[in-house]
């Protein structure tokens, strides 16, 4: 499991060997465009490692139009509950990833976001790819996501399912 891991996004310089591959990953795919990359420094964390602050969270929704019927208490109850990563630039969350799982079978990635200053600079791609790290140990791993965002996913090795679909219940 990494740690700590350091991305400067302007260098590409990656202190761990497997974001050092995504990243060459990241450029290949052509997801990082020279005048899209910006001289900052961002690192990616699992919860273990940096507690996200369910204020942070509420930041993020906000700036993304998401969520915002939800409380303080109940995000903070949810980050209890899930495995998640952050994007920090010093001590400021800039984007977050989590997913929903029994820890052995299934996993469901949910709110993958990121500040919209951030987007489109990698930052997304080595997150999913942190996540999914981090439960490389569970046997499926799912997500649903809007049609314009399939293209992203499926660089991390997600198939549209046409036997599958998405139902919700409220």
């Amino acid at each position: 499991m990494l740690k700590g891991a350091t991305i400067v996004v302007a260098f590409f310089i990656w202190t761990e060997k497997w974001l050092f591959e995504q990243a060459l990953s990241v450029v290949k795919w052509g997801l990082i465009k020279k005048k899209e990359v910006c001289p900052l420094t961002i690192k990616i964390l699992s919860y273990s490692d940096k507690p996200i602050k369910a204020s942070d969270v509420m930041k993020l929704y906000e700036d993304a139009g998401w969520w915002e019927e939800r409380t303080e208490l109940e995000i903070e109850k949810m980050l209890e509950r899930v495995s998640s990563v952050g994007a920090w630039k010093s001590d400021s969350l800039v984007g977050f990833a989590r997913a929903v799982s029994d820890d052995t079978f299934r996993a469901y990635i949910e709110d993958v976001v990121i500040l919209q200053d951030y987007q489109k600079s990698g930052i997304g791609m080595i997150m999913i790819a942190k996540l999914l790290d981090e439960l490389s140990h569970i046997d499926i791993i799912s997500l649903f996501c809007e049609e314009h965002l399939i293209p992203f996913y499926e660089k991390n090795n997600f198939k549209t399912s046409k036997s599958q679909f998405v139902l919700h219940r409220k």
